[in-house]
């Protein structure tokens, strides 16, 4: 049994509107994922940097003679490995104590657009990049404790995520075809369902001999497409009786 021409017609445009549904699927679901992943990684960051800068206060507070690069360090020291990076800048933009692991620092240090009190921003290195969020810090003075200001800048690899980003794009473009195919079969197959009162109709009409117009068309009453041409082909007959 040949395919119908019709039935394939409908099928590929059911595919088409279904490739265009997943298509646009796809770019909101590597958009979220980049957008959601980068925004948690800014809370971490922007949440590392508040606790270093209470640290760092924390330190100077409870030495007041010490300096703002003893207090850094000493909150380096006492930091857990758990792959957090920072560096703590004084007012003039120099980094006095730095976490450290793959020799980021001095580039974000360059990279740091010195404005506002709290700003995001990228760091390109090498082949990966980095984002970073910079938190200003200020003490207030107090009797015997001068007022002290510094910046944290805590950043992290996202590398993570363009990783994330690539699997997810991968797997959609190995199951994006077989998805298509699968619409195709689908689309063909409902296409027959929804065409089958149309192949009935024709064969009704088929059966009608020229000579027995007085035969008609049976009526399902669902007031369709297909009910509206059964009526049609009724009224003809009836005017060509009379």
């Amino acid at each position: 049994m040949s395919a119908s021409r019709l039935r394939v017609r409908i099928a590929a445009g059911f595919a088409a509107v279904f490739a265009l549904a997943l298509g646009a699927l796809a770019v909101a679901s590597v958009t979220y994922l980049r957008r959601e992943s980068e925004r948690r990684l800014e809370h971490r960051l922007g949440r590392v940097a508040v606790d270093v800068g209470a640290g760092v206060e924390r330190e100077l507070r409870e030495s007041p003679d010490s300096s703002l690069a003893f207090a850094a360090n000493e909150v380096v020291y006492e930091w857990p490995a758990n792959g957090d990076a920072f560096v703590v800048l004084d007012t003039s933009g120099r980094g006095v104590a730095a976490l450290d692991r793959d020799s980021t620092a001095s580039t974000v240090v360059r990279s740091f657009p010195a404005r506002g009190t709290a700003t995001t921003f990228d760091v390109p290195r090498a082949e990966v990049r980095y984002r970073a969020v910079a938190t200003a810090v200020t003490i207030p003075a107090r009797p015997r404790f001068p007022s002290r200001r510094f910046t944290v800048i805590a950043f992290g690899s996202t590398q993570g995520i363009e990783e994330d980003v690539r699997v997810l794009g991968g797997a959609l473009a190995v199951a994006a075809p077989l998805i298509l195919l699968l619409s195709l079969g689908a689309g063909y197959l409902l296409a027959g369902r929804a065409l089958a009162p149309v192949a009935e109709l024709g064969r009704e009409i088929a059966g009608i001999a020229p000579t027995d117009l007085s035969r008609r068309i049976p009526v399902s009453g669902s007031g369709d497409e297909v009910d509206r041409l059964a009526r049609s082909e009724e009224h003809t007959s009836e005017l060509q009786s009379h």
